[in-house]
């Protein structure tokens, strides 16, 4: 999403941002990535961490080859629309997340996510793509 795009989407409110751009291709950073990706499998369960997911375009897409995906964006109408579109043999890979990725309640550092995330939330997602507690 560019800058105008975001400047937008806050000007006109989100839900009707999500509308104008309804129908939208897949971002072309993500299209250049996918032939990278390895394809999910019975012996390696993949997941991907989709940061400001948006309308969740790109989520689905994972979901769909098989990956587990942490979706998180701080706009709820995106992670509504995301929920709404899962086809149900898949709902079980997906965690939703609502989150101000710009207003630094979640970052990055040195490739490890870190947020303001409770005790069961953090509990639900290691048990759903299958790491132990530290």
């Amino acid at each position: 999403m560019s800058n105008r795009e975001w400047e937008k989407a806050e000007e006109i409110g989100w839900e009707t941002y999500y509308r104008w751009v309804e129908g939208r291709d897949l971002r072309q950073v993500f299209v250049d990535a996918l032939p990278c990706l390895p394809e999910a499998d019975d012996d390696r369960e993949r997941l991907a961490i989709d940061l400001g997911c948006g309308d969740g375009k790109e989520a689905l897409v994972l979901l769909e080859r098989g990956w587990t995906v942490l979706a998180v964006d701080g706009a709820p109408e995106g992670i509504a629309r995301l929920v709404d579109a899962v086809p149900p043999g898949d709902a079980g890979r997906l965690t939703t997340k609502i989150a101000a990725y710009a207003e630094k309640q979640l970052q990055v550092r040195n490739g490890i996510l870190i947020g303001i995330w409770d005790e069961s939330e953090l509990s639900a997602i290691r048990k759903k793509i299958g790491v132990q507690p530290a």
